[in-house]
């Protein structure tokens, strides 16, 4: 059995057993469902895996707002009760409040979900007819500078057996119209073939990027890199963007429609500024409301650190640099707000000396030893540092969990830090000079 490591290098290592497999297992598969629609024999199936001596149940299914007395949830627990493992989704309906389902939410049940997508993966603002359309970038291609496209919305021909709007085929493409060098956007509707399929098709049958609509209000999954088809483990490496779109947004996007695809990407473009004299924080982009309202605008806030005067400087151009490339390649207004209002406060000359008189009149205290560390924080000493008053930090008392609910301080640590203070102003003032 493969036993690590677990990282970057996992995909690319050998082995006869892969992560998460246990040899010579008996796998029993039970079917609950039909084609489609709901199941009301979930509860019979966990009862027979107990009855038939199963030692794992798995179910990737559920209905959300689930209750622990749910029919399902009990027998779930009750196979718990009987020495059995039971593993289920909690659901894939979002991070609303008591949404999790049955019989995930059983009484000892293990169960698994996944934080949402949308945050976290890159996004993407598709507009068609004048309209924007938040998307995600599912294999997060490189959006910059795409020109504009034409909409192919596939249709299904009722005279094959294919139905050609799921975009499963390359002929499902090439017989709505999708050609080379036509700039088309090639819009399907989930179902049926592996979403990471789609791209492939698209991409074969000449279009210049695909979009998928999803069969639920939420965004599809984030693929990454594409590679493959997974369904028949053709190789076949995917350069054009993969976007998905809500269900709801689906309707918006009809053939004959313009449209361009606007990156959210001013974040990414200043998360890679970052260097050894400049921390970058793009902390939270806000924007949109419900589901079925497109939002007109978001607003990206960022935190950034230079740690010199030419930092900031470079920073700050860089900064308007990125900023325009936004609104040159997606047709977009941005505008900045707020500026570098602590200066860097690098460890100069003066600031050193007053330091180590700092650090010695610690220890003529008998106090632990004192250390230079640079946090990267800023605080009111940066702009005293600015007018050329050397400026020692964290002269307070000592604590922990700082700008957190957990922030805490030492009680002891009031005296001790009141005789470094009052200890150090006298040696100043007897010196006269830092």
């Amino acid at each position: 059995t493969y036993t690590g490591a677990y990282d970057e290098s996992t995909a690319s290592q050998q082995w006869k057993i892969g992560p998460g497999v246990a040899p010579e297992v008996d796998l029993y598969a039970l079917r609950v469902f039909g084609c489609d629609g709901s199941t009301n024999v979930t509860t019979a199936a966990i009862d027979w895996a107990v009855a038939n001596d199963m030692d794992v149940i798995n179910m990737s299914l559920g209905s959300s707002f689930g209750r622990a007395d749910d029919p399902e949830a009990v027998a779930a627990a009750n196979a718990i009760g009987a020495g059995v493992v039971v593993v289920a989704s909690a659901g894939n309906s979002g991070p609303a409040p008591y949404i999790a389902g049955s019989p995930g939410n059983g009484e000892g049940v293990i169960s698994v979900a996944a934080v949402d997508s949308t945050p976290s993966f890159p996004g993407a603002t598709v507009t068609v007819n004048g309209v924007a359309v938040s998307a995600i970038n599912a294999n997060g291609a490189d959006l910059a500078g795409l020109p504009g496209m034409t909409v192919v919305r596939l249709a299904d021909n009722p005279a094959t057996a294919e139905n050609e709007a799921l975009g499963c085929s390359v002929a499902a493409y090439t017989s709505n119209g999708v050609a080379p060098g036509l700039n088309q956007l090639a819009v399907s509707e989930r179902g049926t073939c592996a979403r990471a399929a789609r791209p492939i098709f698209a991409e074969q049958a000449g279009a210049a990027a695909a979009l998928m609509v999803n069969n639920t209000n939420d965004y599809p999954p984030f693929e990454g890199v594409i590679t493959e088809n997974p369904d028949n483990g053709d190789p076949f490496n995917v350069t054009i963007p993969f976007l998905g779109v809500r269900m709801s947004d689906g309707p918006k996007f009809v053939s004959g429609a313009p449209a361009t695809i606007a990156a959210a990407d001013l974040a990414l473009r200043l998360n890679a500024l970052k260097s050894p004299d400049l921390k970058v924080n793009p902390a939270k982009i806000d924007g949109g409301g419900p589901n079925n309202v497109v939002p007109d605008q978001a607003i990206l806030r960022v935190n950034m650190r230079p740690s010199t005067p030419e930092a900031m400087v470079a920073a700050e151009a860089a900064l308007r640099e990125a900023i325009a490339a936004v609104s040159r390649d997606h047709d977009v207004h941005c505008h900045l707000h707020g500026n570098f209002n602590r200066p860097p406060k690098p460890l100069d000359a003066a600031a050193t000396r007053l330091f180590e008189l700092v650090r010695d009149c610690g220890a003529a205290l008998g106090l632990p030893p004192i250390g230079w560390n640079a946090t990267g924080g800023v605080c009111d000493g940066n702009n005293i540092a600015a007018c050329g008053i050397p400026v020692v930090d964290t002269m307070g008392p000592r604590g922990g969990a700082i700008h957190s609910a957990d922030e805490f301080l030492i009680v002891d640590s009031l005296a001790e830090r009141a005789q470094l203070s009052a200890l150090t102003m006298t040696r100043i003032a007897e010196r006269g000079v830092v």
